[in-house]
């Protein structure tokens, strides 16, 4: 009877095993000629975009094109926050083109098999640039300035995509690899989603242009829209008097943990990341599921053709091989239900990660905006890893998310699959066994273990120190009592610790383990101890990404750059126009006679230009540290620079510049006449600190030190009428009247800070 039971229950599996591997359709070469043959179409729209936006300097090829064809862009992934939606959506209608290039199906679409390694990396690397060409108008036509040619153009080639994906999805359900009918459609259900919601963008963006064009309203250029709405509104900001907002009930809870900020947007490059690590999951799990339940079935439809033999060899009664029977049912279900339940818990875990990096990348990025970089390694992060990492940072993010879940997919089964079996199986089966077992061994031991470990927590708690100062107080003090009971613990815990020692060893292995393992999707953290953080890539990455942000997309440094060119390159430009007579070259007019006092006028303001950033830097030390030879220096060299600079009591070792021409002035009137050193504010700021400038000199009186830090008069700063090299001469002048006279002129100047 339990034989006939073992040979229907194998053949039920075969009859399972053959239907989900039964397959009519074989479409890999239909797919692959669409991805060669959309190359054309998508080369025909990039040239059109090209044409359509001019080149900015034509003096360098002025006979090329007439200025067409200039070099597109995708899309901005620096800074870019105004088309988080179009570009995320274009980013997931390439998700499943990604997920093959992440597991190497690529090759599918140029040849039945390839053996050589090397082909394949060479095939691979073609098609990246094959996918990445096919998928380029996706980009293009949303980030063109030819809003009616792009959402056109874009319109007919995502409608086109979308058409050809969902037709061969239709009528090819059953594609190998396949666990279950139209599975690749369930699959491609987020990406056609995209390519609809995208299509439908275009297409409203087609429509607003025809009604915008009958506005005549003049379009700011680009230098006018530098500056966005939220980095006006994080100014505003910084500049109002911060105000404590109270919140209760449920706001309280949920603010607690993100409180909102006014002024910051997330970019479009985190945005379309994890738009695509999370349609690849989804597209990944779907496999995984039905993959792994078929693997299982496989296994034990192996195990139970092999069970009649392992019986007849080893005489097992009926009762027996009716109990291994139940137990091997029992298991095949236990691991089916353990490998649902892993996977469902690892991805509402990388959900939960999603939401927590977008928490932590806002709280980093609004921290450099700050200068607080303390969360950051020790060890420099240089111009040129800051460029690679936020170029490798999107798709060492997918990949990461990806190679996560899988990991911790399978993890969770294994861990999920010895729980059933250890406990919740043992329990069904014999229950009073299990509970003996737990009562007699488990209890025991465990209670033994936590007394043996915890017994030097208690004893430092409530015996070796000294109670708290004062109810209020958080820790007790830090001080001793009963040291001679202390000096004997001390002595015969050194070798119970040792025995301790070794299990905290293992414990502290499978604890970084565990942590290395769930920890693997998030690079914003990493994985390697204190000290070697800069050894992990992806956190290296992450670190070069957050550098880049910080640098190009900082709101105040956006609105000083707007003002500027508000203030100084706009009104500049346009008097250059109105003032550039038609029919002439753009070289005309430089050899205009008004070229020259153009030049004069940039020496004026250049030369006011200098002087204030040396009598700026004069009286404001601590910045000197930010200007851009300065950050050459370690963090400790540059403070200690500061420190040098701003701390009156040493200026018998390094000299103000302004210090310097007192110390000339004071030894002139005394007939002794010093050279000076000739040191100016950069060299000051560049010296090295292992050879500091010496003076021997007396120290000057603090009357005359504040001789030199009044500000200036109208007559000592250059006139308008007056060139840079009059400008330095009158200065000379002045500072060698100043030098003969025999009282303190208190807007006295230092020479060597203007040259």
């Amino acid at each position: 009877m339990a034989m006939d039971f073992l040979s229907s229950l194998a053949d039920a599996v075969e009859v399972e095993l053959e239907e989900s591997s039964d397959s009519e359709c074989n479409d890999p070469v239909s797919w692959g000629y669409f991805i060669h043959g959309s190359l054309v179409p998508a080369a025909l729209i990039i040239l059109i975009l090209s044409h359509m936006q001019r080149r900015l300097k034509p003096y360098r090829a002025e006979d090329c094109c007439h200025r067409y064809y200039a070099l597109i862009y995708p899309l901005n992934l620096i800074d870019d926050c105004d088309h988080r939606l179009p570009y995320s959506l274009a980013f997931g209608a390439t998700a499943s083109l990604i997920l093959d290039l992440f597991f190497g199906t690529y090759s599918e679409y140029y040849t039945a098999s390839v053996d050589q390694e090397w082909l394949k990396i060479l095939i691979g690397g073609f098609a990246t640039i094959e996918i990445g060409l096919a998928c380029y108008p996706y980009f293009a036509c949303i980030s063109t300035p030819s809003r009616l040619t792009g959402s056109s153009l874009g319109f007919m080639y995502v409608s086109f995509w979308f058409t050809i994906q969902l037709t061969l999805n239709i009528l090819c359900p059953d594609r190998p690899g396949t666990y279950f009918r139209y599975q690749s459609l369930v699959a491609q259900f987020p990406v056609l989603i995209c390519m609809f919601l995208l299509a439908m963008y275009f297409l409203f963006t087609f429509i607003d242009t025809i009604k915008e064009r009958h506005h005549t309203d003049i379009k700011p250029t680009l230098e006018e829209k530098m500056m966005k709405t939220h980095h006006a509104i994080y100014v505003q900001e910084l500049l109002k008097k911060p105000v404590t907002k109270v919140y209760t009930g449920w706001e309280a809870k949920v603010y607690a943990r993100y409180a909102p900020k006014d002024g910051f947007k997330y970019p479009t490059r985190i945005c379309a990341t994890f738009v695509v690590a999370v349609i690849c999951m989804y597209q990944l799990s779907l496999p995984m599921i039905a993959g792994g339940r078929v693997g299982l079935q496989t296994l034990f439809y192996l195990i139970l053709q092999g069970a009649p033999i392992y019986f007849k060899e080893n005489n097992f009664t009926e009762a027996t091989v009716n109990e291994t029977l139940k137990i091997i049912g029992q298991t095949q279900t236990a691991a089916d239900t353990s490998l649902v339940i892993g996977s469902c818990i690892a991805i509402a875990l990388q959900l939960l990660y999603v939401g927590h990096i977008f928490v932590c990348y806002r709280k980093h990025v609004l921290r450099l905006y700050q200068g607080d970089r303390l969360f950051l390694p020790k060890d420099a992060i240089t111009s040129q890893d800051a460029i690679v990492g936020n170029l490798k940072y999107c798709g060492y993010q997918i990949a990461y998310f990806l190679s996560g879940y899988i990991i911790i997919t399978y993890v969770l089964f294994a861990l999920v699959l010895i729980f059933s079996t250890l406990i919740i199986m043992p329990l069904i089966n014999n229950a009073g066994f299990f509970f003996y077992v737990i009562a007699n061994f488990l209890v025991p031991a465990a209670i033994i273990g936590a007394i043996v470990f915890s017994s030097q927590n208690i004893l430092a708690k409530f015996y070796f120190l000294q109670p708290k100062l004062n109810e209020g107080d958080k820790d007790k003090p830090m001080a001793l009592q009963h040291r001679q009971w202390y000096h004997n613990f001390s002595y015969l815990l050194v070798f119970l610790n040792t025995l301790l020692g070794l299990i905290s060893a293992l414990v502290r292995i499978i604890r970084g383990t565990l942590l290395g393992i769930f920890l693997l999707s998030r690079i914003d953290r990493p994985v390697l101890m204190r000290g070697y953080e800069i050894k992990d890539n992806a956190y290296k990455v992450y670190v070069g990404n957050l550098n880049m942000i910080n640098q190009h997309s900082h709101p105040v440094l956006i609105v000083f750059c707007q003002l500027l060119i508000n203030e100084y390159i706009l009104p500049g430009r346009t008097k250059r126009y109105t003032s550039h007579r038609p029919g002439e070259g753009y070289g005309a007019m430089d050899e205009s006679p008004s070229h020259d006092r153009t030049v004069q006028g940039r020496r004026k303001k250049a030369a006011i230009f200098h002087w204030q950033i040396a009598y700026t830097l004069l009286n404001n030390p601590s910045i000197i540290g930010t200007r851009k030879r300065s950050r050459a220096l370690s963090f400790t060299d540059t403070h200690r620079r500061i420190d040098d600079l701003a701390n009156p009591n040493k200026y018998n070792q390094i000299l103000m510049p302004h210090a310097q021409q007192l110390m000339i002035r004071t030894q002139a009137r005394k007939g002794d006449i010093v050279e000076p050193q000739g040191v100016t504010l950069d060299d000051l700021v560049m010296t090295d600190s292992a050879a500091p400038i010496v003076h021997q000199p007396t120290t000057p009186n603090s009357t005359e030190l504040d001789s030199f830090t009044s500000p200036l008069t109208e007559a000592q700063l250059p006139t308008p009428d007056k060139t840079l090299d009059e400008a330095t001469s009158d200065k000379t002048e002045l500072i060698e009247e100043d030098g003969n006279s025999d009282s303190d002129d208190k807007s006295s100047t230092p020479l060597q800070a203007v040259v």
